[in-house]
Order: C-alpha cells, then sequence, then structure tokens
C-alpha cells in the first residue's frame, strides 16, 4: 500500500522514470526508464512517486511486464482504472543510495538541474531546468530570465538589468516578458562537456536559436 514520505530528504531521492497513461482495468501503467538497462528500474525499492501538482507518496511496485518493448507496471494497493489514473505524468523516483556510481564521463539527471549552460562561444544560454524525453532523444530545457536573454549573461546579484541601461529599481516588471526556453538536445553532437566543479554544462548550440 501507498505510505507517506519517510523521514528521509528529498535531495535524498534522484528521478529514474515517468509514470505513463493507464493500460487495462486493473490499473497497469505504461512507464518510461531513463535506467540503462531500461529494466535496472526493477531493481529498486521503494519508489517515491511525485504526481503532477499533488503530494509525493512512497510506494512499491507489484509486478512489471514488457509489451512489444514498452514496459509497463503495477503498483501495490493501485489495482484499478480510477487509482491509477490520477498517477499519469508522475515521476518516479528511488533512493540515491541504492545507484551505482556514474561512470567516467556519465552522469545522473538530477545532478546536473540548475547548472549553468553555456555555448562553445562562451556565451550564457541559462540554467538547466529540466529534461524531456522525446521519440529522437532527450532533451535539455535551457531556461534563461528576460534579462539574461537579452544581455547573454546572468544578471549581477539581487537585480534585474535594464535593457536601457539605467537602473532598474524603480521600474515596474514588465508582463509581456517571459522566460526565454532552449531545448538543447542531449546527444553526443550537441553534448561538449560538464564540468561539475563550475556546475557548467557546455554544448554546441547557438545562442540565437
Amino acid at each position: 500500500m501507498a505510505s507517506p514520505d519517510p523521514p528521509i530528504a528529498s535531495e535524498s531521492w534522484i528521478e529514474v522514470g515517468r509514470l505513463g497513461r493507464v493500460h487495462g482495468l486493473q490499473g497497469w501503467l505504461h512507464i518510461q526508464s531513463w535506467c540503462e538497462p531500461t529494466e535496472a528500474l526493477f531493481e529498486h525499492r521503494p519508489w517515491r512517486i511525485q504526481p503532477t501538482g499533488a503530494g509525493a507518496f512512497v510506494c512499491d511496485w507489484q509486478q512489471f511486464r514488457s509489451d512489444g518493448g514498452r514496459m509497463q507496471v503495477l503498483l501495490k494497493g493501485l489495482s484499478s482504472i480510477e487509482a491509477a489514473s490520477p498517477l499519469v505524468g508522475a515521476t518516479v523516483h528511488v533512493l540515491r543510495a541504492s545507484l551505482p556510481p556514474a561512470g567516467p564521463g556519465e552522469h545522473y539527471r538530477d545532478d546536473l538541474l540548475g547548472f549553468e549552460v553555456r555555448n562553445l562561444q562562451s556565451q550564457h544560454l541559462g540554467l538547466l531546468d529540466h529534461f524531456v524525453d522525446t521519440p529522437a532523444n532527450p532533451v535539455m530545457v535551457v531556461v534563461a530570465q528576460p534579462a539574461e536573454a537579452a544581455d547573454g549573461a546572468q544578471p549581477g546579484p539581487g537585480r534585474i538589468a535594464d535593457r536601457q541601461g539605467g537602473s532598474d529599481r524603480n521600474r515596474k516588471p514588465d508582463k509581456a516578458a517571459r522566460p526565454l526556453e532552449r531545448w538543447v538536445p542531449l546527444t553526443p553532437q550537441h553534448l561538449h562537456r560538464v564540468d561539475l566543479a563550475a556546475r557548467t554544462v557546455w554544448v554546441d548550440w547557438p545562442e540565437d536559436f
């Protein structure tokens, strides 16, 4: 049965997959795995499930199966469409301590969140906000605030750069301004290197794209 989170800090969990649509009357859910091989996801218990817009909870999986190359899972205590439907799109996390160390040149996705992203021309593209898995390949979603997108550099601490060059102390927020998202493919062609010490990801990606 699902239970409240144990007294473990949230940073002790790491995202390893995402639940998809419900399959069948018994509450089976499709699941995407970030593990390699993908079935390695089922070597870990318990799971921490983080539904969209709702509180996280800890549970265990009961069964899993592969259907035409796509994996499905049945969670303990969730044996109906009604019980499983709210979990569509939820992320799956396991305890960080249960995972092996990343190999040379490898990194866990969660470890890179919040890293600065720069291109090979040393232009600041934004911060790595999250990942999206597309049919072709994973994508890094890099988010730059409006001032960053305009200036190509991070604003100073505690302030937003004024595009007109003056002080922004009494400047009203621009309601039309929106953070700029860049979707950078997570492929060997585009990912150049990761500098853990500097918390920076270097990519081969134009600043104006």
